[in-house]
């Protein structure tokens, strides 16, 4: 193996001794390999040989690439790509592998700190959760999933995650586990999710477990959990033939929740007319 992939193997090693997360560790050993890959074509296969030059070629290269449909990855993309990058060379000058950090002085981009454009309305909302089949096992569980997505704003990985044993119907609360930053939390949901998760889980959820036995609350027809890619392709499909033209999927929901919330709590603190 190559020093620096070596030294990278080490530093993900590092990480899961120190309890990050595991997406987190998946996508560092991803946007490291990029970098790793870049930096070995130009003949540099050790840290010691990198330097603040280099890093900045890397930094150009994704500032000029160009996506499968012609468009540049966004600057939130470029610094996602580059802050592993940053994290590992300050880890190797922790730990003494290198005597100075050579992305000690790069300049990072500036993100955008634009809210999402599109939301759904109230109408939207309702058109979306009615196109499920809720005659189908597999249908009844769509509804189910919606309806969570739409009371507790849960992101995608914490709905795919969620155990059976973290519904709890008489407290009207689902509890979320390593949740963003590996930190637990309670969520309220509301009756309606609660009725078609009753639902869901007394008609539907026994026949997709068949043979099978899975803690996961919700499961695909062979029994498994959901993937986290299928499950927003499912929701962009409902989405299209509910005839909502706005871009996003699971996310989007979640902004949904946020704005709608947000618009009620200004309705109820309105003056009231006397």
């Amino acid at each position: 193996m190559p020093p620096m992939q070596r030294d990278v193997a080490e530093y993900l090693l590092w990480m899961q001794v120190h309890n990050y997360a595991q997406t987190t560790i998946v996508n560092r050993r991803c946007y490291l390999g990029y970098f790793v890959c870049f930096a070995e074509a130009r003949d540099v296969d050790d840290v010691e040989s990198v330097n603040l030059e280099l890093l900045q070629e890397y930094q150009h290269q994704l500032f000029e690439h160009r996506k499968a449909n012609g468009l540049p990855l966004s600057f939130g993309t470029q610094l996602q790509r580059l802050v592993p990058v940053t994290q590992f060379f300050s880890w190797l000058r922790r730990s003494g592998r290198i005597r100075v950090n050579p992305a000690a002085d790069l300049t990072m981009p500036r993100p955008d700190r634009r809210l999402p454009e599109a939301t759904l309305t109230a109408q939207e909302m309702g058109a979306l959760l009615s196109i499920p089949k809720i005659a189908r096992p597999l249908g009844l569980r769509d509804r189910a999933v919606l309806e969570v997505f739409y009371s507790c704003g849960l992101r995608r990985a914490e709905l795919i995650d969620l155990a059976v044993k973290d519904v709890d119907f008489a407290r009207g609360t689902v509890f979320v586990r390593c949740g963003k930053g590996a930190k637990d939390r309670y969520v309220p949901i509301g009756e309606r999710a609660l009725f078609w998760l009753r639902l869901y889980m007394e008609l539907a959820r026994p026949r997709l477990l068949a043979d099978t036995s899975s803690d996961h609350l919700f499961v695909t027809s062979l029994g498994s959990p959901l993937c986290a890619d299928w499950l927003s392709r499912r929701v962009r499909r409902y989405l299209a033939v509910a005839r909502v033209d706005k871009q996003g999927s699971c996310h989007l929901l979640r902004h949904t929740v946020a704005t709608l919330m947000l618009e009620r709590r200004r309705s109820s603190n309105s003056p009231v007319d006397v």
